[in-house]
């Protein structure tokens, strides 16, 4: 937006606030208000934003611009250029942070990091097709928000925000609750009354129908239009605690996968419960399982299947892939309707367990805390039949997939790599193949080679709770754990060197471990030195709140969002420290080495060795 304009709006600027509240409609106890138009038709992001500032306002008793054009386009103009400011300061140099993108472009979601940092805090919804699709922490966060909802008994009012997002749109949600009443209000910048939405009048808004031009993108819209009107009642039964949301949540990833099924058969959902399945179409199963063979991974298998309705539903999925299964015979691994027949078979013959009708327990990573702890006894708190793709030979396996209550082994992470171990079970010992890392969590999986026997002996110990041997090579953890602390250790002497260098990433391998810098160096490359010496190592851990992180480095990692505390490491007294999750120590690290710098304009990788 030019300065000239800015101008402009400044002399114009004859409107005035209000705390008069404008409502279109009144609904599902919701209160739709209306707001000031939507014109330029890619920044609902902005208008959703800017009217939970204005209403919270209103709350407040302050001066309310809810109808305030240019109230409005001066927001817009100062969230840009605070975007712009954001972007230098974490160096940020890819999509969607360009001039263009931030002037032009749509309000995209990695904005609202630094537009909570600057206003308020807000919880984002993702709606697309019927279905949440936010991450697995972030579902966990809404199902807390609600119920912290829910459960508020006080005069004083409770004020939550949401940011709903559908396919191509943001509107506003705000819930209000105190001792005696609870109000929805619900802003969207179009002002269109959902209520009385019909597919007839679909070309009701002009300004929509100047932009869709093509059926896809009119299906996407009138999809949109129906994904906004069952989330707001969603948001309403949810919030008024009329429906169970996690049960909400496990139900709708399940039928994701499972409708599709028994639409193409022409059957309502009790029609496939009822259904023999051995007169099921087989040639209809096996397309489906092709078509929906990512779904499986991505979606279902990541999903605590804790609810009748989910178990149904996939029992009977089971039994139809089963009798297939039993006439076809076993496929290749990678066959999309042996992954559909192997997981859904896992996860129903879990349901026999009752550990299976309970959430798993969170997982206590005692890396963090001791990095030289190389044995420990705990029970296992998961156990799949796990699909496996060799990333050097791209060879397909089955492994079984298992999850620690008390976890040793690290996975790799943060430049750091896998540990190398194994599990024991009595006489028998099984060689950790590979190991998964859910960052959401701060999780970790290790793998070992599938059998049958191996399957069935986790399933009965994950039932009794059996403790199981965990065992790290203590020489490979001790060299991945000094060659990780080697490189923050350097990053910060070699910052010292320079005019604005920034630490962007390192990676700690034995075979190659570097660190990669951005900025200048106010010496010749060829002057910097090769070699340098530490004495009065400590080491200290600790856990920062995400304020106490924000007043250190005057930004929040993406890498520790998701986290509620920061792990912080520091390595000598004089350094700030540095928020990290792999191993660490201080033994051997007297002496690094410099054994090669490379220049690619203005970024610097540094190798080095002990």
């Amino acid at each position: 937006m030019s300065e000239i304009l800015m101008e402009i709006l400044e002399k114009v600027d004859q409107e005035e606030c209000t705390n008069e509240l404008q409502i279109i409609r009144e609904f599902n106890n919701v209160i739709h208000l209306k707001v000031y138009q939507q014109h330029v038709y890619n920044f609902c992001g902005y208008h959703a934003t800017y009217n939970i500032l204005q209403l919270l306002n209103h709350f407040h008793q302050k001066k309310c611009y809810l109808y305030h054009s240019v109230s409005f386009w001066k927001y817009v103009k100062f969230v840009q250029n605070y975007l712009k400011l954001y972007r230098t300061k974490h160096n940020i140099n890819h999509e969607p942070w360009s001039n263009h993108d931030i002037e032009h472009g749509d309000f995209e979601r990695c904005y609202l990091k630094p537009w909570k940092e600057l206003y308020h805090d807000v919880i984002v919804i993702q709606y697309q097709f019927g279905r949440i699709v936010n991450g697995l922490k972030e579902k966990e966060q809404i199902i807390h928000s609600i119920q912290q909802f829910i459960n508020y008994d006080q005069v004083a009012p409770l004020i939550q925000v949401y940011m709903l997002g559908i396919t191509f749109h943001w509107v506003s949600f705000v819930a209000v609750k105190t001792k005696s009443k609870t109000k929805f209000y619900f802003m969207d910048s179009k002002n269109i009354d959902y209520c009385e939405w019909k597919e007839q009048i679909k070309y009701k808004n002009t300004q929509m129908t100047s932009i869709i031009k093509e059926l896809r993108l009119l299906d996407m819209y009138l999809q949109g239009i129906l994904d906004l009107q069952e989330l707001i009642k969603l948001m309403d039964q949810a919030l008024r605690g009329e429906l169970n949301f996690a049960e909400y949540l496990c139900d709708s990833s399940t039928l994701m996968y499972v409708r599709p099924l028994y639409e193409l058969f022409g059957m309502s959902e009790q029609q496939f419960l009822d259904a023999n399945p051995a007169e099921i179409n087989q040639d209809i199963i096996i397309v489906w399982a092709q078509e929906y063979k990512n779904t499986i991974f991505s979606v279902l298998k990541e999903v605590s299947i804790l609810f009748d309705r989910s178990r149904k539903l996939l029992t009977q999925v089971n039994k139809i892939t089963s009798h297939i299964h039993s006439i076809i015979g076993q496929q290749e691994v990678h066959d999309p309707f042996q992954q559909c027949h192997d997981v859904i078979q896992g996860l129903v013959e879990s349901f026999k367990y009752e550990w299976s009708y309970h959430p798993k327990e969170k997982q206590i990573n005692l890396y963090f805390e001791d990095a030289s702890k190389c044995e420990h006894i705990s029970y296992i708190t998961y156990v799949m039949k796990a699909y496996f793709r060799e990333f050097v030979t791209k060879q397909h396996h089955y492994h079984i997939r298992i999850q620690f209550y008390e976890n040793i082994f690290h996975p790799q992470g943060g430049g750091q790599p896998d540990d190398v171990g194994s599990i024991i079970i009595g006489d028998k010992e099984f060689i950790i193949k590979n190991m998964y890392n859910d960052r959401q969590h701060q999780e970790s999986y290790v793998d070992i080679e599938f059998s049958q026997e191996a399957y069935d002996l986790l399933l009965d110990c994950r039932t009794k709770k059996t403790p199981i041997l965990q065992k790290v090579n203590p020489e490979v953890r001790l060299i991945h754990s000094q060659l990780h602390s080697a490189g923050h250790l350097l990053k910060e002497e070699l910052i010292k060197l320079g005019k604005g260098l920034k630490y962007i990433k390192g990676m700690h391998f034995q075979k190659e471990s570097y660190i990669l810098l951005e900025g200048e160096f106010e010496i010749p490359i060829e002057q910097i030195p090769r070699e340098f010496q530490f004495q009065d190592l400590q080491l200290s851990i600790c856990y920062y709140t995400h304020n106490k992180v924000f007043e250190i480095l005057g930004y929040v990692p993406e890498f520790v969002e998701f986290s509620e505390m920061v792990r912080w490491i520091k390595l000598r007294d004089q350094d700030i420290g540095f928020p990290c999750y792999g191993t660490h120590t201080v033994k051997g690290l007297d002496k690094i080495q410099i054994t090669n710098i490379l220049k690619n304009n203005n970024q610097f990788t540094i190798f080095y060795n002990l």
